[in-house]
């Protein structure tokens, strides 16, 4: 039997690249986040590209449910990535280094400071459905918000039966979510498997079933939303 597909919202992460962070921080955030098995960290060299960078790292980050920046180093890449994605209304959350300098452009920011990186680990598990909670509420130009609604419609009208893609789509449209973000939305989850496609008609597939459970179990504000 071919191995099921996991469906995984993106979370993008800037920081300095060197071999300290490269390692040792990534590995501490990934183990913070290991029990999520619908979140996916993604960072600046995850994007492949060719000509500038910085436009296949605006995708990351417009495609992520919210963003983690290391600011401990002032590094200049990691104040632009920061700057594009609060820009993008992005949840943001500043994490710095014990002891380094604050830089003054985030000083009103509310940050996580670390001392080391098991700390940073804990901290974040700790606070992590605090982040995914309030990324859920943001407002603004979010592909996640497209997803959540999308899950949401889904879960609560179709009960297993079909959906006219047209009807799904006006009444999304109704709600501030804009047709290219419910048409990537599709087609990224017919690519998936999530959803299945006949005749105009949409509906949720197994895997997509199983993914919107696990979702609306740590998030059950999900189900109880009310879009009429």
């Amino acid at each position: 039997m071919a191995e099921m597909k996991t469906i995984k919202f993106p979370v993008f992460v800037g920081h300095v690249y060197n071999k300290d962070q490269l390692d040792d921080l990534r590995d501490a955030l990934e183990s913070a986040l290991e029990e999520l098995d619908f979140v996916q960290l993604v960072y600046a060299d995850t994007a492949r590209y060719h000509g500038a960078l910085f436009p296949k790292i605006a995708q990351l980050i417009d495609s992520s449910m919210f963003c983690i920046f290391d600011v401990s180093e002032q590094n200049t890449n990691v104040f632009l990535e920061f700057g594009y994605a609060m820009g993008r209304g992005k949840l943001c959350v500043p994490i710095i280094r014990s002891g380094a300098t604050v830089p003054s452009d985030i000083a009103g920011f509310e940050r996580l400071v670390y001392s080391s990186y098991k700390e940073l680990s804990q901290e974040i598990a700790s606070k992590i459905q605090g982040i995914i909670h309030s990324a859920l509420q943001q407002k603004g130009p979010l592909k996640v918000l497209a997803h959540n609604e999308f899950i949401w419609h889904l879960r609560h009208h179709t009960a297993g039966q079909e959906l006219d893609v047209d009807v799904m789509k006006r009444e999304l449209r109704s709600h501030g979510i804009s047709g290219l973000e419910i048409d990537e939305t599709i087609e990224t989850w017919l690519k998936e498997g999530f959803v299945e496609k006949h005749d105009g008609k949409i509906s949720i597939s197994p895997l997509g079933e199983d993914f919107v459970i696990k979702v609306i179990k740590s998030y059950p504000e999900l189900s109880k939303r009310d879009l009429s």
